[in-house]
């Protein structure tokens, strides 16, 4: 049995009908999408009373902030199943399809005369950088993410983890031209022309595997041919080891690292072949 309710948008605050088919449904709180989007933005910060709580999953204490007292498991682990589940869903990777509907609005945007390098989208980003870095987020959230990428609590500091047989892999990234693809390395781009050398259907960084650790992984190279990942690894920086060794216990998955004696094997035969080649 379904019947009309009216009811009034808290944002807005019109009057507006819609239908309830369940007497059990939540009442709808705002008249339109727009207005529905305004009120999950005002909601979504707000903190109620917090109460310690023992997450399921890492077993970590944490605080439920939220309403209703319903959270049972932490941020991280929450941020982890939802990106789990994404992934197992497929809806990290856009079809043909998907990216040519994605090119055609980027046109009609453009068209429009849309512009995000406006002086007004500068000034609103270089505002927000300063912000941030005044109040200190900026300067916690890099120090985080460098301890996490590299074990180092800033980028500079790699310097120090770089050995003579990694001098290719800071300084030679970029998009490469006779491959189409951007590479991370001198070493990745040639493993790619001397896959292609040898007839290999391969994909670069083709998928992100989750692991218990809350870290993820991303092999550099899949060759479809033979069904086997391919990490090129000049040097082992900050976590990129155990990463490595988590992702090999617990996916099984065979996994060929390319090492520098394994490198200059492959550049010793092929490197005079390959038109491209990168010194």
């Amino acid at each position: 049995m379904t019947i009309n309710i009216t009811g009034r948008c808290e944002v807005c605050l019109t009057e507006f009908v819609y239908i309830k088919s369940k007497p059990s449904r939540p009442d709808i709180l705002a008249c339109s999408k727009k207005c529905s989007y305004k009120l999950r933005k005002m909601t979504r910060n707000v903190i109620h009373d917090p109460i310690e709580k023992t997450c399921l999953d890492c077993k970590a204490a944490f605080l439920d902030t939220s309403k209703k007292k319903l959270v049972d498991r932490c941020r991280k682990c929450v941020n982890a199943g939802m990106v789990e589940t994404r992934m197992s869903r497929g809806s990290y990777v856009r079809s043909e399809v998907q990216n040519k509907k994605l090119s055609e609005t980027l046109k009609q945007k453009y068209v429009s005369g849309w512009d995000p390098n406006t002086a007004e989208h500068r000034e609103k980003l270089s505002t927000g950088m300063k912000e941030r870095w005044q109040d200190g987020s900026m300067r916690e959230q890099t120090a985080k993410t460098s301890m996490e990428k590299w074990g180092v609590y800033h980028h500079t500091q790699r310097i120090e983890f770089i050995t003579a047989s990694a001098k290719f892999s800071f300084a030679k990234k970029g998009y490469r031209h006779d491959l189409n693809i951007y590479f991370r390395s001198a070493w990745e781009a040639n493993f790619a022309r001397y896959l292609n050398f040898l007839g290999k259907d391969w994909s670069y960084e083709p998928k992100r595997f989750l692991l218990k650790s809350g870290l993820s992984y991303t092999p550099d190279f899949y060759v479809i041919t033979d069904d086997i990942y391919y990490e090129v690894k000049g040097a082992w920086i900050g976590k990129s080891r155990e990463k490595v060794e988590d992702f090999i216990r617990e996916y099984g998955i065979t996994l060929v690292i390319i090492e520098r004696e394994a490198y200059d094997s492959i550049k010793s035969k092929y490197s005079k072949k390959i038109i491209g080649w990168e010194l």
